[in-house]
């Protein structure tokens, strides 16, 4: 279910007045959701920045695409970079494909 969804959900669900609520479970359950559906934006958005960033891309803004689940396809796209060139680098630095670092 999409967050909006659950959020309509919990609203229909909620007894009586929000103005007069003190803070029950449901009005925590619709913050959380809430803080959680802003920070996967604000994660996204700060994907797409440093994507766009290209061939500028930086070794610790490319571990940190990594570790958010952007493929090394896409981070290879985006950087224009020729894909054994890429791959070249990934090792140079420790970034095996079965590995996220290298010690």
């Amino acid at each position: 279910m999409t967050p909006i969804k659950k959020i309509n959900q919990l609203i229909d669900s909620h007894p009586g007045s929000f103005e007069e609520c003190a803070g029950c479970r449901i009005c925590e359950q619709i913050q959380s959701i809430s803080q959680q559906w802003s920070d996967d934006i604000e994660s996204k958005n700060s994907i797409r920045t440093i994507l766009a960033k290209g061939k500028e891309m930086t070794k610790s803004e490319i571990i940190h695409l990594i570790e958010s689940g952007v493929t090394r396809r896409e981070i290879q796209k985006a950087s224009k970079m020729e894909a054994g060139m890429f791959a070249e680098l990934m090792r140079s630095w420790g970034l095996n494909r079965n590995k996220r670092r290298e010690a």
